[in-house]
């Protein structure tokens, strides 16, 4: 008990004393073995390769083994015998008892079946692939939640960063507002409108926080772990992708190539396929032997009685109230609806590849002016300061410099964010694992 509560004091203080920051390969690492939707994934995984082996069960031959023994006790028929003194005839009833054992033992094999058995082992094989594609696929879709909930937690950390420089640069600008108006070099309202900004920017530091630690959260979640996850993370940012420029057909074609979800809709509609054949068996009879053999005794014999025989069956339904008819009815729209399936599973990936490396493109320009805006706002604070200090503006003026100079910065922050996750989202519409392109991937 003494050591289960030590364990559970350490990882409860283990966040907040991590000597190293948590990594994304890390963080990917911690989601493939904590996250409870891949190990349901994994579970049923294995039931669909269970169920080609039950599948295929039917093509083996049955044997069974059973053994009995019983304990007989009756009266047996009349018997008749002359009384010894008298010559008259004496009737009795005796009790017979007797101890009775029987082994037996069969086998049966399915001949043929019109392709009720083939049928079912080719659908449980699809069935079967398809739930190892859908794997895949949700092993993307985790590793992509893991990097946009890690990017999400980076980027509040930098917002407060941010928003903790404009704190400090209104800090300044107060205490400058004071030295001056004690000299009666600016009036007090420039004091007192610092101090308003001061507490405005401490608000919106605060609400950085807040936006920080509820990313945190979301990683927490992502990952599908238990345990918090503490600051402070490894910076990492999906630089400009090798193909991110190729052109949009050129990319589709890829995805169709590298993603598994127009795999998995081909195994559905495999296996809805074969689905047809086995209700379709139920229209033809099945062929099968068997051959039985026991051996039967009791403790009343010199030795015991052998058994064997054979057979040959043969099973056709003749009426089964057209279920069979109106069974392969409703299989043929099942394939048809997955064959259909896959066309939209396809143009769905056209489409999903189209919209990302769009959305790449309006980030990489977002990002491109949010630097550029930046750099503005850096120059115009510099020149608003040298007015103020010149009296050749007031403080509304020094003021919008600075508020525009944070605002920037913020600005920044989101377009670089935003563009890393951009392309994150086009490497998971790709087929392709995010984990390959991060810096320090295994």
């Amino acid at each position: 008990m003494r050591r289960a509560h030590i364990l559970a004091l350490v990882l409860c203080v283990a966040p907040a004393i991590r000597a190293a920051p948590l990594t994304l390969d890390e963080a990917f690492e911690l989601a493939r073995r904590a996250q409870p939707r891949l190990r349901a994934a994994d579970a049923d995984v294995a039931a669909a390769r269970a169920h080609v082996g039950r599948a295929f069960a039917a093509y083996l031959p049955n044997l069974s083994v059973s053994a009995q023994s019983r304990w007989d006790g009756s009266s047996s028929a009349p018997h008749v015998v002359a009384d010894p003194r008298t010559g008259a005839p004496i009737t009795s009833y005796p009790f017979v008892n007797g101890l009775r054992y029987t082994v037996s033992g069969s086998i049966d094999e399915r001949l043929f079946d019109f392709g009720r058995t083939s049928g079912a082992v080719a659908a449980a094989r699809a069935a079967d692939l398809q739930s190892n594609l859908d794997r895949v696929s949700l092993d993307l879709d985790v590793q992509l939640s893991v990097f946009e909930a890690f990017t999400d937690a980076l980027k509040g950390g930098a917002l407060e960063r941010v928003q903790a420089l404009g704190v400090e640069q209104f800090e300044r600008q107060l205490r400058r507002a004071r030295a001056l108006y004690k000299s009666t070099l600016r009036p007090e309202i420039d004091v007192l409108a610092a101090d308003t900004q001061l507490a405005q920017a401490q608000i919106r530091l605060l609400q950085a926080q807040n936006g920080s630690l509820g990313a945190l959260v979301q990683l927490r979640a992502a990952i599908g772990g238990a345990q918090p996850i503490a600051l402070p993370l490894a910076e990492v940012l999906l630089r400009e992708l090798p193909f991110e420029r190729a052109p949009a057909m050129a990319l589709e074609d890829d995805a169709l190539v590298n993603r598994s979800e127009p795999r998995a809709a081909e195994a559905q509609a495999a296996a809805a396929r074969a689905a047809i054949v086995v209700v379709r068996g139920d229209y033809y009879p099945i062929f099968s032997v068997g051959a039985n053999a026991s051996v039967t005794g009791t403790d009343a014999n010199a030795g015991p009685f052998f058994n064997l025989f054979a057979n040959f069956t043969v099973s056709e339904p003749l009426f089964t109230g057209w279920s069979t008819r109106r069974g392969v009815e409703e299989a043929r729209a099942n394939a048809e609806q997955a064959r259909l399936n896959v066309e939209v599973t396809r143009n769905q990936v056209r489409q999903q590849v189209a919209a990302a490396r769009l959305s790449v493109e309006l980030a990489a320009a977002s990002f491109a002016v949010a630097e550029k805006a930046r750099a503005q706002a850096e120059r115009q604070l510099k020149l608003a300061e040298i007015r103020y200090d010149t009296k050749v503006s007031g403080f509304v003026e020094l003021n919008d410099a600075r508020n525009g100079l944070v605002t920037a910065l913020a600005q920044e922050v989101e377009a670089r964010f935003s563009l890393s996750k951009s392309r994150g989202q086009l490497l998971r519409r790709l087929g392709r694992s995010i984990a390959a392109f991060t810096p320090g991937a295994r």
